[in-house]
């Protein structure tokens, strides 16, 4: 459980001048919530958009593969992989987040 009284270490962090979080991190720095939850949600929907990109790939070569029985289970992959980044990006919403920008590929 966090102290009241302890300092967000990401506003040291933007005030340090390190390049990346991964840095903050590393130093095993404590967040408030609301930062926490912001990289929680970031990270979560970067991981789901990692998937969604792999399913594509997987899905085009089930295809050229004519394994229409692959194809439907990456398909499925795909509808929940969507829909769970849809929910934290709906979540970033509810709580005034701004969206993170999508990863380009």
């Amino acid at each position: 459980m966090l102290l009241e009284s302890a300092r967000c270490s990401a506003t040291l962090f933007l005030l340090s001048g390190a390049t990346s979080l991964v840095a903050l991190l590393a130093d095993r720095l404590v967040l408030c919530e609301r930062h926490a939850l912001e990289v929680k949600l970031e990270g979560q929907i970067e991981w789901w958009g990692e998937m969604l990109f792999h399913i594509e790939l997987w899905s085009k070569e089930a295809r050229r593969r004519e394994r229409p029985d692959v194809v439907g289970l990456l398909e499925d992959q795909r509808i929940e992989a969507t829909s769970a980044r849809q929910r934290a990006y709906e979540e970033c919403d509810n709580i005034g987040l701004p969206r993170p920008a999508p990863v380009p590929c």
